[in-house]
């Protein structure tokens, strides 16, 4: 018997059908984790956004609510209110200067790192229908920008019981 003979007999792999088995192993392999990569990348933006909105959210409510509760409305204008708090005994000025929004001189607190102000206004919405009665319709447009430029934005209206006169400085006050 020849030793030729006794090797064709036996099954194995040869070098290029080996390095073929690990070419499409590696293949399988960075898709997983190139697909593994995307899934996180997501959840981790999606989680981001919903932050986002949740403190434009809460900003946003924080300002209404403490315009809900004034005695009065002493002036505003596109980028700025100031009125007396709930006791009357001090007043609330916030201010949107193009990059910050502050609250009394001081910059409003984002509890979400990397994320600003982009913008604040107040839209007169009686202006916008023709309606003349005694009470006006503020529109607050709250946007933060974060990473990645998204943003999110809030809209809350404010029905004001009292005459307040548009960058005019002190208006009539009527109280709520």
């Amino acid at each position: 018997m020849k030793k030729s003979d006794s090797l064709s007999g036996m099954s194995g792999m040869t070098l290029i059908e080996l390095m073929i088995a690990m070419l499409v192993a590696s293949i399988v392999l960075y898709t997983v984790i190139y697909t593994w990569n995307n899934i996180n990348l997501h959840v981790a933006r999606s989680k981001f956004r919903t932050q986002l909105e949740t403190e434009t959210n809460r900003i946003g409510i924080q300002i209404v609510s403490q315009i809900r509760r004034s005695q009065s409305i002493l002036e505003w204008d596109d980028h700025h209110i100031r009125f007396l708090n709930a006791a009357g005994t001090d007043t609330i000025d916030y201010y949107y200067d193009g990059m910050n929004l502050l609250l009394n001189g001081k910059s409003v607190t984002i509890l979400l790192s990397k994320s600003n102000v982009s913008n604040f206004e107040f839209k007169n919405l009686n202006e916008q229908a023709g309606n003349g009665d005694n009470s006006i319709l503020l529109n607050l447009t709250l946007t933060i920008t974060g990473m990645n430029n998204d943003s999110a934005t809030v809209n809350h209206t404010v029905q004001i019981s009292q005459k307040v006169n548009k960058s005019s400085g002190f208006g009539d006050s009527w109280g709520f």
